[in-house]
């Protein structure tokens, strides 16, 4: 990565060779000469050519020790001024460059062997943030050149010494083409701290580490040309923003790609009433067609349903693979781009160590896709989904078996502008807790919407159009035969079957014929009666709770019924979603900036809660150094002015929460674990978590491939299985690119020898 272009500075004296010539003439012209003239003249002419080889020897000598120990200088000071250490660390502006310039004359003395040679020395070195230019000059007297002119011009000129001079210019590699980007886990472990001995938050650490970092970058300066720093702070999301001018190029405004909306379920505010003998028998007025299963659930729509929402800019990942590739939103790919992701890479082909061996087994297990290669490389599988995190089910204030589940209820309400009355029964609205292997407890984010506020009478309207929903699922999920359905209903048992709905609750009387016991004492008496007990089996009407979203209101362009129904939004005191729709969704991604102030600001609001996805937050530090869409700040990968690099830190394992709930896990970047967007099979939490850290050796080897540089750091935390993946993705398996930092101190190290890594200087001119 570096360059050398040296001007030795060499220059002979005003002297000219061309007066030999003149000599030579004089003498052919002269008729008297005798052979001491003769004589004098060869051992002039030997002084000047042989002695002068002598001469010209000594001078590369003397110029290369020169050249050499000022570029050692050179460098000791730009290590120094990098290091920041005590002796120097308070000073700036002139006394810091004097105090620099004073230890480069030190180093330089120490170093050159030729002092003696040389007259006149002055050593200077002109010293900015991008560059130190270290200055020599000096001559040095010749033995023989001197003696050799003074013979044949009588000492015209000057061949008694020689100038001596370098001409070398020394840029820093990190603080003269560096583009970083900053893949930095701000998780809930990272509010406790590293070891006994620290006095502060692994978070704080984190944040001193990465000052003194800058420090070195942009040394005493604020802003530099030549210096771009970007941030990917990451938990279990990623969040690229939520600007308005982006969301024309890179999301999902049209729901279009597979996996939108996939935990929803739309509603409209009118149907069509189903009147047959099939639908009558679970409402006698009939069920009215108005779940649409063909119809997408758009994020966006839901935001705007209500003032209270607001979409934080949290993504979820495209499908697998193109979670782990860096190609453009809005652009379809090669189906080649897919087949080529998918296969071993030819440079582990042949695995000659234990991390290239890891790698390698990186890619030969990659899981099969749920999506087609076709499908994957379309324009609508390019953009990215907004993360909506559903509220869960809730049982508070009776949202569950209300009144007497034998009991029917009626609620009349507006229909598509029509008077309707609907007949629901308690019994229908089951608690999670109520099945087997199922929480109430274990649903995130269950109380972001009273489920109350439409599930009971209370609810009016809104109570009367979810009624039609649960009595559209009874109908179709209750059929004994699939070939009792129409069409539509099929199509409703299908997408119903998708979100894990498909046991309907239901009633039955068993009946004994039995003496029954009338009165009391001498007065009692007894009578052979038929008495029947109503016993009732819970259903899975609840995760209807976790896909309904209310009624889409056309006129109105939103949906109403639910999320407008006073949500409950959760905020901490650094302004993060702990209940919401934009649960967990850390701070926002800080493109690459050559303003220092704008780094400071973003570490100085990280905020440590959430979950682990280091192989999220890598795919982002990629993004974030690729010149192209969401991102085009970084030069091109062909930009050999530029070099780029990432330095990926957690203190956790990757991790997937496992969930007692219909979706076996809590919501991720990935949907729910029964999902399998992970790939085929990849349908529980632990299988999850398994996957990311293949998934982040993946994409850091592809990283790798493209020039980037990678450091990798584990703080705090002692697992073999995580170190072994770190070094694999690490651009070497040691030091400065792969770190364990089992404290603060550890930690401000690890950042340091980085610091000084990037900043390894290179002779550039």
């Amino acid at each position: 990565m570096s360059q050398r272009k040296i001007s030795n500075g060499r220059s002979a004296s005003s002297g000219s060779l061309s007066s030999v010539g003149q000599l030579l003439a004089r003498y052919r012209r002269a008729r008297g000469g005798n052979i001491i003239i003769l004589y004098s003249f060869l051992f002039a002419v030997l002084m000047l050519f042989v002695g002068g080889a002598v001469d010209f020897t000594r001078y590369n000598a003397v110029h290369a020790d020169m050249v050499e120990s000022m570029d050692a200088a050179g460098l000791a000071i730009a290590q120094i001024d990098a290091m920041n250490g005590p002796d120097i660390s308070g000073l700036s502006g002139s006394a810091r460059t004097a105090y620099l310039k004073q230890k480069g004359i030190e180093f330089f003395n120490q170093n050159f062997k030729h002092a003696s040679s040389v007259q006149d020395l002055n050593i200077d070195f002109d010293i900015d943030t991008a560059t130190i230019t270290p200055k020599a000059s000096g001559t040095m007297k010749t033995l023989f050149l001197g003696i050799g002119q003074t013979l044949l011009n009588g000492g015209a000129g000057n061949l008694s010494q020689l100038s001596l001079a370098t001409d070398t210019e020394i840029t820093r590699h990190g603080a003269g083409k560096i583009e970083l980007a900053l893949v930095l886990d701000q998780t809930g472990s990272m509010a406790q701290k590293a070891s006994y001995t620290d006095t502060v938050t692994k978070i704080e650490s984190l944040k001193t580490a990465v000052s003194n970092l800058l420090d070195t970058l942009y040394g005493s300066e604020t802003t530099s040309n030549n210096v771009k720093v970007g941030v990917v702070p990451f938990n279990a999301y990623v969040n690229p923003g939520a600007a308005s001018s982006w969301q024309s190029t890179w999301g999902d405004l049209n729901a279009a790609s597979y996996y939108h909306g996939a935990h929803f379920i739309h509603v409209n505010g009118s149907g069509a009433i189903d009147t047959s003998a099939t639908a009558t028998a679970v409402d006698p007025n009939g069920v009215p067609e108005v779940i649409d299963p063909t119809k997408k659930v758009n994020h966006y729509d839901l935001y705007n349903s209500s003032s209270s929402l607001h979409w934080a800019g949290c993504v979820e990942a495209r499908p697998y693979p193109l979670d782990e590739l860096d190609t453009a939103p809005g652009e379809s790919i090669s189906t080649s781009v897919i087949s080529d992701a998918l296969q071993v890479p030819a440079d582990l082909q042949t695995t000659t160590g234990t991390y290239d061996a890891l790698e390698k087994s990186a890619f030969e297990e990659m899981p099969t896709p749920q999506l087609s290669n076709t499908q994957l490389a379309s324009i609508d599988n390019s953009r990215w989904v907004p993360l909506f995190n559903p509220d869960g089910p809730n049982c508070d204030y009776s949202a569950c078996n209300w009144g007497d589940p034998a009991v029917s209820v009626s609620t009349t309400y507006s229909l598509g502008g029509v008077s309707r009355t609907a007949t629901g029964y308690g019994y229908w609205f089951t608690d999670p807790d109520n099945i087997s292997g199922v929480s109430e407890n274990a649903y995130d984010n269950r109380r972001f919407v009273y489920d109350h506020n439409y599930t009971t009478v209370g609810g009016g309207a809104n109570f009367g159009h979810y009624l039609d929903v649960v009595e559209g699922f009874q109908l179709a999920t209750s059929a004994v035969n699939y070939s009792d359905l129409n069409a539509y209903w099929q199509s409703v048992k299908t997408r119903l079957a998708e979100l894990g709905a498909n046991n309907p609750a239901s009633k039955e009387d068993q009946c004994q014929y039995k003496q029954v016991r009338h009165g009391h004492g001498r007065n009692a008496y007894y009578t052979w009666e038929t008495v029947c007990t109503t016993y009732v089996t819970q259903g899975d009407e609840y995760i209807l709770r976790n896909a309904y979203v209310g009624w889409w209101d056309s006129s109105a362009g939103k949906y109403t019924g639910k999320y407008d129904q006073s949500p409950s939004i959760y905020v901490n005191s650094n302004g993060d979603e702990t209940q919401g729709p934009n649960k967990d969704c850390p701070l926002k991604i800080l493109p690459l900036t050559n303003d220092r102030t704008k780094v400071d600001a973003e570490m100085a609001n990280l905020y440590p809660y959430g979950n682990t996805n280091s192989a999220n937050g890598a795919i982002w530090g990629v993004r974030l150094l690729s010149p192209q869409a969401p991102f085009t700040e970084g030069a091109q990968f062909t930009d050999g002015d530029w070099t780029k690099a990432m330095v990926i830190m957690t203190d956790g394992q990757n991790t997937a929460s496992s969930a007692n709930t219909s979706w076996k896990s809590d919501l991720t970047a990935y949907g729910y674990a029964r999902e399998e967007r992970m790939g085929v099979g990849m349908d529980s939490a632990s299988k999850m978590r398994d996957e990311y850290d293949q998934k982040l050796i993946r994409i850091c080897h592809r990283a790798k491939d493209e020039g980037i540089v990678v450091y990798t750091i584990i703080f705090g935390l002692n697992d073999t299985n995580l170190e072994n993946v770190f070094k694999a993705c690490a651009t070497k398996p040691t030091a400065p690119y792969y770190y364990k930092a089992p404290s603060a101190q550890d930690l401000q190290n690890a950042f340091g020898d980085i610091a000084q890594d990037l900043v390894k200087l290179h002779v550039s001119k």
